[in-house]
Protein backbone atom coordinates (compact mmCIF):
# COMPACT_ATOMS: atom_id res chain seq x y z
CA UNK A 1 0.00 0.00 0.00
CA UNK A 2 1.30 3.17 -1.06
CA UNK A 3 1.83 6.22 1.84
CA UNK A 4 2.61 8.77 -0.86
CA UNK A 5 -0.19 11.51 -1.94
CA UNK A 6 0.71 11.38 -5.75
CA UNK A 7 0.07 7.69 -6.32
CA UNK A 8 2.41 4.16 -6.10
CA UNK A 9 4.67 5.29 -8.85
CA UNK A 10 6.89 7.32 -6.42
CA UNK A 11 7.48 4.27 -4.18
CA UNK A 12 9.21 2.68 -6.21
CA UNK A 13 11.59 4.84 -8.22
CA UNK A 14 11.94 8.48 -6.80
CA UNK A 15 15.78 8.98 -7.10
CA UNK A 16 15.06 8.21 -11.32
CA UNK A 17 11.84 10.85 -11.05
CA UNK A 18 13.98 13.77 -9.40
CA UNK A 19 16.43 12.78 -12.19
CA UNK A 20 14.16 12.96 -14.79
CA UNK A 21 12.23 16.60 -13.29
CA UNK A 22 16.31 17.90 -13.21
CA UNK A 23 17.12 17.22 -16.49
CA UNK A 24 13.81 18.34 -17.78
CA UNK A 25 14.05 21.33 -16.03
CA UNK A 26 17.73 21.87 -17.22
CA UNK A 27 16.21 21.60 -20.87
CA UNK A 28 13.39 24.14 -20.03
CA UNK A 29 16.24 26.63 -19.82
CA UNK A 30 16.47 26.74 -23.31
CA UNK A 31 12.91 27.36 -24.22
CA UNK A 32 12.35 29.97 -21.71
CA UNK A 33 15.53 31.52 -21.02
CA UNK A 34 16.47 33.39 -17.58
CA UNK A 35 19.24 31.57 -15.68
CA UNK A 36 16.53 30.61 -13.24
CA UNK A 37 15.16 27.11 -14.00
CA UNK A 38 18.15 25.27 -14.51
CA UNK A 39 18.85 25.85 -10.59
CA UNK A 40 15.85 24.06 -10.13
CA UNK A 41 16.69 21.46 -12.93
CA UNK A 42 19.98 21.07 -10.79
CA UNK A 43 18.76 20.83 -7.23
CA UNK A 44 15.80 18.49 -8.47
CA UNK A 45 19.65 16.21 -9.82
CA UNK A 46 21.07 16.79 -6.24
CA UNK A 47 18.12 15.64 -4.70
CA UNK A 48 17.88 12.24 -6.90
CA UNK A 49 21.73 11.60 -6.22
CA UNK A 50 21.35 11.96 -2.65
CA UNK A 51 17.86 10.11 -2.25
CA UNK A 52 19.98 7.24 -4.33
CA UNK A 53 22.62 7.38 -1.70
CA UNK A 54 19.61 6.82 1.01
CA UNK A 55 20.37 10.11 2.54
CA UNK A 56 16.43 11.39 2.02
CA UNK A 57 14.15 8.71 2.68
CA UNK A 58 11.03 10.05 2.38
CA UNK A 59 9.09 13.01 0.36
CA UNK A 60 9.54 15.15 2.76
CA UNK A 61 13.00 15.35 3.18
CA UNK A 62 13.47 15.01 -0.45
CA UNK A 63 10.97 18.36 -1.02
CA UNK A 64 12.64 20.50 1.76
CA UNK A 65 16.26 19.46 0.16
CA UNK A 66 15.04 20.40 -3.24
CA UNK A 67 13.92 23.76 -2.51
CA UNK A 68 16.25 24.96 -0.05
CA UNK A 69 19.40 23.74 -2.57
CA UNK A 70 17.36 25.03 -5.86
CA UNK A 71 17.26 28.53 -4.20
CA UNK A 72 20.67 28.72 -2.28
CA UNK A 73 22.23 27.78 -5.60
CA UNK A 74 20.05 30.09 -7.49
CA UNK A 75 21.17 33.09 -4.72
CA UNK A 76 25.33 32.35 -4.97
CA UNK A 77 25.71 31.05 -8.43
CA UNK A 78 23.27 33.20 -10.85
CA UNK A 79 25.81 36.31 -11.13
CA UNK A 80 28.06 33.46 -12.08
CA UNK A 81 26.35 31.67 -14.64
CA UNK A 82 24.14 34.94 -16.00
CA UNK A 83 27.47 35.46 -17.72
CA UNK A 84 28.47 32.53 -18.90
CA UNK A 85 25.09 31.44 -20.10
CA UNK A 86 23.98 34.60 -21.48
CA UNK A 87 27.05 35.88 -24.00
CA UNK A 88 27.73 39.01 -25.46
CA UNK A 89 24.88 41.74 -25.63
CA UNK A 90 25.22 44.54 -27.92
CA UNK A 91 22.84 47.86 -27.33
CA UNK A 92 22.86 49.18 -30.64
CA UNK A 93 23.25 48.08 -34.37
CA UNK A 94 25.43 51.18 -34.43
CA UNK A 95 28.12 49.67 -31.74
CA UNK A 96 28.51 46.35 -33.84
CA UNK A 97 29.13 48.01 -36.98
CA UNK A 98 31.76 50.80 -35.37
CA UNK A 99 33.45 48.35 -32.78
CA UNK A 100 36.65 48.11 -35.24
CA UNK A 101 37.20 51.94 -35.20
CA UNK A 102 40.33 52.98 -33.81
CA UNK A 103 41.62 49.52 -33.74
CA UNK A 104 45.50 49.14 -35.20
CA UNK A 105 46.31 47.33 -37.96
CA UNK A 106 48.93 46.29 -40.18
CA UNK A 107 49.39 47.48 -43.93
CA UNK A 108 50.02 44.32 -45.98
CA UNK A 109 49.95 46.36 -49.32
CA UNK A 110 51.13 50.22 -50.23
CA UNK A 111 47.96 52.67 -50.38
CA UNK A 112 47.89 55.63 -52.46
CA UNK A 113 45.28 58.42 -52.83
CA UNK A 114 43.05 58.52 -55.02
CA UNK A 115 44.33 55.13 -56.35
CA UNK A 116 43.40 51.54 -56.25
CA UNK A 117 42.76 50.07 -52.89
CA UNK A 118 45.95 49.05 -50.48
CA UNK A 119 45.52 45.63 -48.13
CA UNK A 120 45.31 45.47 -44.72
CA UNK A 121 45.63 42.93 -42.21
CA UNK A 122 42.79 42.79 -39.45
CA UNK A 123 41.61 40.31 -36.94
CA UNK A 124 44.13 37.85 -39.13
CA UNK A 125 42.44 39.06 -42.47
CA UNK A 126 43.55 40.64 -45.46
CA UNK A 127 40.63 43.60 -46.02
CA UNK A 128 41.05 46.15 -49.12
CA UNK A 129 41.82 49.87 -47.56
CA UNK A 130 41.59 53.16 -48.59
CA UNK A 131 43.37 56.41 -47.55
CA UNK A 132 43.68 60.26 -48.02
CA UNK A 133 47.49 60.24 -47.84
CA UNK A 134 50.01 57.53 -49.23
CA UNK A 135 51.48 54.54 -46.73
CA UNK A 136 53.45 52.26 -47.32
CA UNK A 137 53.41 48.50 -46.54
CA UNK A 138 54.13 47.33 -43.25
CA UNK A 139 53.26 50.47 -41.76
CA UNK A 140 51.09 50.16 -38.40
CA UNK A 141 47.92 52.43 -39.32
CA UNK A 142 44.76 53.29 -37.52
CA UNK A 143 40.93 52.49 -39.23
CA UNK A 144 38.45 55.38 -38.91
CA UNK A 145 35.67 54.20 -40.86
CA UNK A 146 34.49 51.11 -43.05
CA UNK A 147 32.43 51.27 -46.05
CA UNK A 148 30.96 48.00 -47.42
CA UNK A 149 34.06 45.35 -47.25
CA UNK A 150 36.56 48.47 -47.46
CA UNK A 151 38.24 49.95 -44.08
CA UNK A 152 39.50 53.44 -44.14
CA UNK A 153 42.60 54.43 -42.79
CA UNK A 154 44.89 56.99 -41.21
CA UNK A 155 48.73 56.94 -40.25
CA UNK A 156 49.59 56.85 -37.07
CA UNK A 157 50.26 60.82 -35.29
Amino acid sequence: MSNCPIGGFYDFLPEIIWFVVGIFLLFLEFILPGVIICFFGAGAILTAILTWIGLLPNLASQLIFFLVSSLLLLIFLRKYFSKWLKGKEFGDIDDIENEYIGKKVKVTQKIEPNNDFGRIEYEGTDWKATSDEAIDSGEVVEIINKQNITFKVKKLS
